[in-house]
Order: C-alpha cells, then structure tokens, then sequence
C-alpha cells in the first residue's frame, strides 16, 4: 500500500508541475497579446495624430492635398496590413489558450482524481495504523501486567489511542511504578536498619577485599598484556624463521632436484654408451661365428 501511496504522489506531484508550467506558458501567451493589443493602440493613436496634423494645414494648394492623400493612403495601408497580421497572430494565440485551456482542464481534473484517491489511501492507512497502536497498546499492557509485581494496579489502556494518549499513558504507567517501587524501598528501609548496622563490618571486609581484588586483578592484567607483547613479539620470530627455512629448504629441494635431473641424463648417455658396446660387441662374435663356420665348411670340403 505505501508503493501505491508513493506512485499517487509523485502522479499528483507530477500533474501540478505540469499545470505549473500550462499557467507559465498561459500567462506568456496572454502578456504577448496584450503588448499586440498595446502595438495597435500606439498604430491608431499615431493616425489620429497624422490625420490631426492633415487636417490643421492650409487646404488652399493642391499640392498640400495631394500629400495628405498620399499620407492618408499610406497610413491606412500600413494600419491595415498591421491590423490583419495582428488579428492572425491573436486568433491563433486565442486557439493555442483554448487548447491549452482544455489542457488545464484535463490536469486539473486528473489532479482532483489522484488526490481523491490519495486521501482514500491515507484515510486507509491512518485506520490500520490506529488498530496497529491499539492493539500495540494491548500488547504492552498485557506483558506489563505480567512482568509488574503482585498487587500492582496498573491504569487502564485509553480509549483513543493517539500517539500523545499513548505516551500519557506509559508515562502514568511509570509513576505507579515509581511510587510502589519508593515504598517497598521505604518499607525495606524500616526493616533493614538493624541488619544494616549488624553488616557493617561485613561490608567493610568485603570493601576491603574488593580493593585486593581490584589490586591483584590490575597487577594480572599488567603481567597479561607483557605475556601478550612477548608472545607477539616471539611470534614474530617464529614466523621469520619459519620463512627462512621454508625458503632454505625450498632452495635445497630445487638444487636436489637439478642434481638427481642431471644424474639421470648422466645414467641415460651412460646406459646409450654401454648399449652401443653390447651392440657392437654382439655384432663382432656374430662375425666370427660365421668366419668358423665357414672354415669348417672348407675343411669338410678338402676332406
């Protein structure tokens, strides 16, 4: 409900911008035709004029007539033309106000649909929320109820439950409480000024051992805050030798592994070298097998 609350707003905040810029533009069109209206006043004013100044020359020379027709015509050529073009401009001006007349009109009337509905909503909104604190009211009342001591009358929730009967109410709520609270203290008061005086000394040790603690507990919290920057500092070491020798074995773990690489190729060309003497070995006594057999072969032959 408040998203729709929202959307309404900026819809109403929205229409009255834009009835806001219409009355803008609305009283720029009508400023423009008035100063037109004014244009056409100064025209007929400075016809009369000319038309005044005509009329009280001389009309005896024919010349002088002759120039207060030419002027004549002129002037009323001139009025004319400004008079249509005039006309033209204010009838559309009038036709671009009527249009934007109907405009306002239709802002207007959204506006007055969405601030209706606005007001629905907010009416809405103010109902749940006066049931929410009603029933916030019940609610708190109930758990004070059940956490007051016994014999505790507590004031009863108001009927309108406004935010300001609200706080009336909590308020009256901690003066009883205050006021039970000031005579059970001033009853326990009566009763334990005997068990005061007898607990005197008892308190007394026990103020006296609170110092001891407060003594030993300060001390011990010195020797932990050494132990704490020792061990700090030891594992600082630690952590640096553990780094030196991660990094020297690293190194002889590298250096191992280059010499058992080389090792191997030294084995590998070794094995080659010994694998090309049986070779050549077993080629040689192939040889001379077959050298004697063939000289058995040519014994046999002469025998």
């Amino acid at each position: 409900m408040s998203v729709d609350i929202s959307k309404e707003m900026v819809e109403v905040a929205k229409c009255r911008k834009e009835l806001s810029e219409f009355k803008s533009e609305y009283n720029k069109k009508l400023n423009h035709i008035v100063s037109l209206e004014e244009e056409i006043a100064k025209y007929k004013e400075a016809e009369m004029k000319r038309e005044t100044l005509i009329s009280s020359c001389n009309d005896d020379g024919m010349l002088e007539k002759m120039i207060k027709n030419e002027v004549q015509s002129a002037a009323k050529d001139n009025v004319a033309v400004c008079d249509d073009k005039i006309n033209l401009e204010i009838n559309e001006l009038k036709m671009q106000n009527e249009e934007l007349r109907k405009i306002n009109y239709k802002i207007v009337e959204i506006s007055q649909q969405q601030e209706a509905i606005f007001k629905k909503h907010l009416e809405e909104v103010e109902k749940n929320h006066v049931k929410a604190l009603q029933q916030h009211c019940c609610n708190v009342f109930k758990t004070l109820c059940a956490i007051a001591p016994q014999n505790t009358k507590l004031p009863s929730v108001p009927v309108i439950c406004d935010m300001d009967h609200f706080y009336k109410w909590l308020r009256d709520v901690e003066d009883v409480m205050k006021k039970n609270e000031n005579v059970k203290q001033i009853s326990k008061n009566k009763g334990d000024d005997s068990e005061n005086k007898i607990n005197l000394k008892k308190v007394a040790e026990l103020e006296a051992n609170n110092r001891r603690y407060r003594s030993a507990l300060t001390n011990l919290s010195s020797h932990i805050d050494a132990i704490e920057q020792e061990a700090m500092l030891k594992e600082e070491v630690y952590l640096s030798e553990i780094s030196r020798l991660q990094h020297e074995i690293n190194g002889q773990l590298k250096k191992q592994l280059e010499n058992e690489h080389k090792r191997k190729l030294e084995l590998v060309s070794q094995a080659s070298k010994i694998y090309e003497v049986m070779n050549r070995q077993q080629k040689k006594h192939s040889n001379n097998e077959v050298v004697v057999v063939e000289s058995q072969d040519e014994k046999w032959k002469c025998i």
